[in-house]
């Protein structure tokens, strides 16, 4: 593992940094665990912008493809990204939510 990059690419340092902030006490642990580069035949090492395509896929090929466990992580991490602070349109997110919610749950539907 290459530990003389930039802190801005070195995953753990930014991932720790983040458990850090949201005062998580995974982040003493894992700060101590090492790191394993999985050899998956699907890995590219020229496309940069497609990170969060490559991670649903590993997240399918390495948890087996449990259909409905995949589907709770997606529906997980995009609550947690819509509701990021960071997030520009949080107001149109919430105010959508709102009307969503104020439906009937029969007139809702699956998507």
């Amino acid at each position: 593992m290459n530990t003389n990059l930039p802190e801005y690419l070195n995953l753990k340092k930014v991932f720790l940094k983040t458990l850090n902030f949201i005062d998580d006490g995974r982040a003493k642990k894992l700060s101590k665990a090492k790191q394993k580069r999985e050899k998956m035949l699907w890995r590219t090492t020229g496309n940069k912008i497609d990170c969060g395509i490559f991670v649903m896929r590993h997240m399918e090929t390495f948890m087996g493809g449990n259909k409905n466990q995949i589907e709770n992580l997606r529906y997980k991490y995009v609550a947690k990204i819509l509701q990021l602070s960071l997030n520009v349109n949080i107001d149109f997110v919430k105010a959508e939510v709102d009307i969503f919610t104020k439906q009937p749950i029969e007139k809702r539907g699956s998507s």
